[in-house]
């Protein structure tokens, strides 16, 4: 849900944008936010990894100053994989933080599964990713 705030400063009047946010207690923990905005576009947005100043961001390699740490994952890539096939199929956008190169590798992953399932598109991407 988006809210459109007036907002007064020094300039004048300005619109502020509100989106809500919802935490979504599934097995993958996985946060969905819905917005909609004024061209009508929806989207989900999920999250794939931490942060990477916390040491939470899903590396390939270990943190160098953390040997036995290599991140960890916020949503499962099953769960990425199935939102992502579910939003395609509804015109939906899907929004993914992935700050990790383990994160992102397996959000591209599924965005590319996703894309083939549910439009047919083939999309060939050279490593490394």
């Amino acid at each position: 849900m988006s809210v459109l705030v007036p907002h007064r400063n020094d300039a004048g009047s300005t619109p502020i944008i509100v989106n809500g946010c919802a935490f979504l207690n599934v097995s993958s923990f996985a946060y969905l936010n819905f917005h909609t905005d004024a061209e009508g576009q929806s989207r989900f947005e999920l999250y794939s990894d931490g942060a990477l100043g916390s040491r939470g961001a899903a590396l390939l390699e270990p943190y160098s100053d953390d040997p036995k740490n290599i991140g960890l994952l916020v949503s499962a890539p099953a769960h990425i994989l199935e939102v992502a096939t579910k939003a395609l199929r509804v015109g939906f956008q899907v929004n993914t933080h992935a700050i990790g190169d383990r994160g992102n590798r397996l959000v591209l992953d599924s965005y590319q599964t996703a894309l083939k399932a549910v439009l047919g598109l083939t999309i060939s991407v050279p490593a490394p990713r």
